[in-house]
């Protein structure tokens, strides 16, 4: 009775005076004080134990995300499948399997981003201006243009008006020369 009030208002006084002791100090490391709230020497320590609670990326394994998994946008794959495929026909959202590194395994998982990039550790669509579908073979490529974009030869998009504005730039510049130089003379 009366003797765990005491204990648990005792427990809860120690809690408010760590919270005060951290305020005053301006909780510059929020971490450490959750660290220590759980026993734990450094906030490492503490995310530490945590990454060893959730399961880490394996090959060949779709795993979804929520926002709730702060820590999982941060994972990285193992080395023998080093990037992050998003699943794209099972109609679930944020849900990535590590993969190999190539083109084949990132167009298997979804077609709409074949190029494996290693920097971001992740499958990617090509990054063309006006793209709006890229082309499968996992080179920055376009295979068909957004409208107002016509595709060149080389598998970019050029906006349709572009000669256009070229043609206006030009004119405007030898009108602005022809002026330039009547009221130099």
């Amino acid at each position: 009775g009366e003797g765990a009030q005491a204990s648990n208002a005792t427990s809860f006084e120690h809690f408010v005076a760590d919270v005060e002791t951290h305020v005053e100090r301006g909780v510059e490391k929020p971490l450490g004080f959750i660290a220590s709230l759980f026993g734990k020497e450094s906030a490492g320590d503490w995310a530490e134990s945590q990454n060893e609670a959730k399961s880490l990326p394996r090959c060949g394994i779709t795993q979804q995300v929520s926002y709730h998994d702060v820590g999982d946008k941060w994972d990285k794959c193992p080395d023998e499948c080093p990037v992050f495929a998003q699943h794209a026909d099972n109609g679930l959202r944020c849900d990535f399997r590590c993969v190999p590194a190539t083109v084949e395994a990132c167009s298997a998982m979804n077609p709409q981003e074949p190029i494996p990039d290693l920097e971001k550790g992740a499958c990617r669509a090509c990054m063309v201006t006006g793209c709006d579908t890229c082309r499968e073979d996992g080179t920055e490529s376009c295979q068909h243009c957004s409208e107002g974009y016509q595709l060149t030869p080389e598998g970019q998009c050029q906006n349709t008006f572009f000669y256009i504005w070229v043609a206006i730039f030009l004119v405007f510049g030898i009108i602005a020369a022809v002026l330039v130089a009547w009221v130099v003379s």
